[in-house]
Order: C-alpha cells, then sequence, then structure tokens
C-alpha cells in the first residue's frame, strides 16, 4: 500500500514544483548540488563532527553525491533554476535511511579512502538516531526535509523561500506533515517563520553537536472559510473568483465586486489573496473536488 501512495504522490509533488516555475533536478545536476552543499555547509557543525572536527570541503561533496545517488528515484529534488544556486530534497514517507551496499556502491569507497573509516560511524550514528527521532514525531504519510542548501554567495536573496513556499503548500493540500532537523540555532527561527515547530533539543550520542526536530503539521480541524482557489493559468482573479463561488457553493452571482487584495505573508511570500462581494446569487448545484468536504450555511 506504501508503495502505491508514494507512486502517486512523488509524481504529484513533482507536478507542483514544475508549476511554481522550479527546476526538477537530473542525473546530470548530482556533482553541482553537492558543490553547492558543500558551500553552504562551511562551519555546519554536524559535518564539522562528521569529518573529525574540522570541515572538510571536498568530503562533504562526498557525502551528498553519495546520498543523492542512492534517492534519487523516490526523492523530490529542485532547485531555484538549472544554473542551481540553491536547492532542496525532500523524501516521501517510508524512508528509512541510506541501505549499506548501495552507499558503497555509490561512492562510499572513495569517502573511506579520503577521511578514513572513522567517518563511516560517525555516519551510521547520526542516521541511525535521526531516523529514531523522526518516528517520535511523525505519522505514518509525512515529506521529510532532507536537505535545503543555498550557495554561500546567494544566500539572503529570498531563494529559500522560492524553495520552501511550494513543498509546504502541497503538504497542506495533501494534509500531511512536514518533518526536518537541523543543526545550527540560527536555523530554527527560520523554519518557525515557516510554520515549524520545535519539537525536541537534545545532544547526538558520541557527539558534541545538538539536533533540532521539528515538525510542521496542516491544520487539523473543521474551520470557517470563505469559497476560495488558486488562480488557473491564464485565469484573472476575477474569473477563478466566479468558478470558485461555483464549485464550491453552487452559486452563481450576477455581480462581482472587488473589496480588497493584500499579500498573505510579505515577509516570505509573494501569494497575492483578491477578496470579491459576491451578489445578485442564483443557486446551482456545487461541484466539489474528490477530496473536498463542505456544508454550505448561507445567512440571508
Amino acid at each position: 500500500m506504501d508503495k502505491l501512495v508514494r507512486k502517486i504522490e512523488v509524481p504529484l509533488a513533482r507536478k507542483a514544483i514544475e508549476k511554481a516555475g522550479l527546476y526538477l533536478v537530473q542525473e546530470k545536476d548530482l556533482k553541482r548540488l553537492a558543490e553547492v552543499a558543500a558551500s553552504a555547509y562551511e562551519g555546519y557543525p554536524l559535518h564539522n563532527w562528521f569529518t573529525g572536527g574540522k570541515y572538510d570541503k571536498k568530503a562533504s561533496e562526498l557525502i551528498m553525491q553519495i546520498s543523492l545517488k542512492t534517492m534519487t528515484k523516490d526523492a523530490v529534488i529542485y532547485a531555484d533554476s538549472e544554473e542551481i544556486n540553491g536547492f532542496a530534497v525532500w523524501l516521501p514517507f517510508g524512508f528509512t535511511g541510506s541501505k549499506t551496499l548501495p552507499f558503497l556502491l555509490s561512492g562510499g569507497l572513495r569517502l573511506i579512502l579520503h577521511s578514513g573509516p572513522g567517518i563511516i560511524g560517525r555516519l551510521l550514528t547520526y542516521e541511525t538516531y535521526a531516523m529514531n527521532l523522526k518516528k517520535e514525531f511523525t505519522d505514518h504519510y509525512d515529506w521529510y526535509l532532507f536537505n535545503l542548501s543555498i550557495k554561500k554567495d546567494s544566500q539572503g536573496k529570498g531563494i529559500a523561500s522560492k524553495l520552501m513556499r511550494p513543498m509546504i503548500q502541497f503538504c497542506d493540500d495533501e494534509r500531511m506533515v512536514a518533518y526536518l532537523e537541523t543543526n545550527k540555532e540560527t536555523n530554527v527561527g527560520l523554519y518557525q517563520h515557516y510554520g515549524f515547530e520545535l519539537m525536541k533539543e537534545e545532544m547526538i550520542p558520541k557527539s558534541p553537536v545538538t539536533h533540532y526536530a521539528m515538525v510542521r503539521k496542516p491544520i487539523e480541524q473543521v474551520i470557517w472559510e470563505l469559497p476560495a482557489g488558486k488562480l488557473e493559468i491564464g485565469e484573472s482573479p476575477k474569473e477563478c473568483a466566479i468558478r470558485e463561488l461555483k464549485e464550491e457553493t453552487g452559486y452563481s452571482a450576477k455581480n462581482l465586486k472587488l473589496l480588497h487584495k493584500f499579500f498573505t505573508s510579505a515577509g516570505f511570500s509573494n501569494q497575492k489573496i483578491y477578496i470579491f462581494l459576491a451578489t445578485g446569487l442564483t443557486k446551482g448545484e456545487p461541484d466539489f473536488d474528490d477530496d473536498e468536504f463542505i456544508e454550505i450555511h448561507c445567512k440571508r
């Protein structure tokens, strides 16, 4: 059952990413991704520990290249553009960590030759710990933000928001939990800005590194909403309002007046809301989507 659901969810997520105008990376891009990640990870506590206490750019590149090779089939991996100044890696539910043999075949031996056998022990310690902790805070169906990396000279330019928004929206649409971890305290506030909640803060076993586990849940209750929806390609806000009113309530409006428009959260999103007043209503039959459960209440 899990495999079947993943076969459905992963293509849907990739489609949402493409619709947002982002670049779905290909196997040929893996080396570039590793370079961007290594740039972002300079001074990152976890990678300093992996490489014996001192940052090793080559080792960080190898770790990322190997990890990506073992998860390209099921992961949703995308970048801000083909130039790749930043990228994100999301893993669907059911991910239990890299398997030893695929890891070694994907370049693990090169990593051992470069950094010594001790690095494998530290990687396995972390992976076992991180996967066990994840199980404490996520349900069966979730999306796991495995990596978010922005090239050092591209940080602070809004790329993180551009990469985060579509998958957060997708998780909300699919009513799925989003999970991530970070090992840098300053990142906690960044992710809280996107609605993530800090669930646990503790030291990784046998390491000097602090681990922050964070969860973002979709709304888990029935709420009052206005008829609303997203613009289709080539559709004006007014046309969208007319369509959504009909689909979600069954009503058609003789008159539609724009009352106000505003950004939902100007600090990290360019999403804009348009509010219309509909008058001269004619009752009809709604046309709900398969995943919509709506009770219509009208007050005259």
